[in-house]
């Protein structure tokens, strides 16, 4: 079996500036349309991943080292999973996860806090997935953040948090800008595997 192909800096560059394009396009749309749960959920989703593919592409200009793929994959799933906490109230009409906040109890930074604990005790395997988690939870925070309130601190508080949405849109086109500045960096990691 031949092996992949390998990506080149230009597609890096105009992959960082669609992924920047369609998160906002996203949000421009949902701000517009306001649509069901059903068609938001749909949109909001690739915005997560979105989000998550920037910010670790980002990371990855930086930092000195690649960034080891599990790590990576990880993250990016659980920028996405992290969700499934929305099944009960969807489609259960069941509040068990979100009674008194207005998202499910693990968009929080219990949930993150748990996952960065089990990075920094474990070791090997486990300690790259534990940081994937955390890392893939606190990108998806950032999103949900800016978009919508969200009860961060439970279970000490139910008590709603936002950022500007604003600040969330500059985070994203720096981290977009940099992966633009040091595509070769992005790409190294994958030239080693």
């Amino acid at each position: 079996m031949a092996p992949p192909p390998r990506l080149r800096p230009r597609a890096v560059v105009l992959a960082a500036a669609l992924g920047l394009a369609l998160v906002l396009l996203i949000d421009r749309f949902v701000e517009a349309e306001s649509p069901s749960y059903v068609v938001l959920g749909l949109v909001d989703e690739p915005a997560h991943f979105t989000t998550a593919a920037l910010c670790l592409a980002a990371l990855a200009a930086l930092w000195p080292r690649p960034l080891p793929r599990a790590y990576v994959l990880v993250a990016l799933a659980a920028s996405v999973l992290i969700d499934a906490d929305h099944v009960p109230d969807a489609v259960f009409d069941s509040q068990v996860l979100t009674s008194g906040t207005p998202r499910p109890y693990p968009h929080s930074m219990t949930t993150l806090a748990l996952a960065a604990l089990v990075a920094l005790a474990a070791r090997g395997r486990l300690r790259v997935v534990a940081a994937g988690i955390a890392t893939g939870v606190a990108l998806h925070l950032l999103r949900d953040l800016a978009t919508a309130p969200v009860a961060l601190w439970w279970p000490l508080t139910p008590r709603h948090v936002t950022i500007p949405y604003v600040a969330y849109g500059c985070a994203l086109t720096a981290a977009a800008a940099l992966v633009v500045a040091r595509p070769g960096r992005v790409l190294r990691a994958q030239a080693r595997e």
